[in-house]
């Protein structure tokens, strides 16, 4: 089911109905005392999250300076799924933007590997498009999408060799 809307020409929504759709949520509790994690290496992969929106709007640009680039956000990660969604939790449900995962790849044998992978796709991207610091970039969908094709080479099904 949707979220819940006033429409045009029709009756208006109960403003308790609205209320419903953005209320503030409850922090969680603290909690106090020595915490332990142990980690493995294993799989890790490559992914890159857009930033849907208009970009121009949202680093206040010309339209014209932006063009069709894309705000992105490239990473590595052992579930990217679950690091798109951590990105997402910092976005308020009321705003029209959110970071979609359009870019994954297949698995690198480390997180080192992905690592190496990843800086090196950075690197590319920052050439050839703009860096907005740290792992954030604007660049062509095309740019984007063969620097990908680059960086994840090593995960590839087959190999052609020289």
């Amino acid at each position: 089911m949707g979220r819940a809307l006033n429409v045009y020409g029709a009756p208006p929504l109960a403003e308790e109905l609205l209320q419903q759709e953005f209320t503030p949520s409850r922090g969680i509790n603290p909690t106090f005392g020595q915490q332990v994690a142990n980690r493995t290496d294993g799989e890790h992969f490559l992914y890159a999250l857009c930033l849907e929106g208009d970009a121009a709007y949202l680093l206040r640009r010309q339209k014209y300076e932006v063009g069709d680039k894309i705000i992105v956000k490239i990473g590595y990660s052992n579930d990217p799924i679950r690091r798109a969604t951590e990105h997402n939790a910092g976005i308020p449900p009321a705003m029209k933007t959110g970071w979609k995962s359009e870019w994954v790849s297949r698995a690198f044998a480390s997180g080192q590997a992905a690592k190496d992978a990843e800086d090196g796709w950075k690197a590319h991207l920052a050439r050839v498009g703009e860096s907005l610091g740290g792992e954030f970039i604007l660049c062509s969908r095309d740019n984007l999408q063969s620097a990908f094709a680059i960086a994840t080479s090593a995960t590839a099904v087959f190999q052609l060799k020289a």
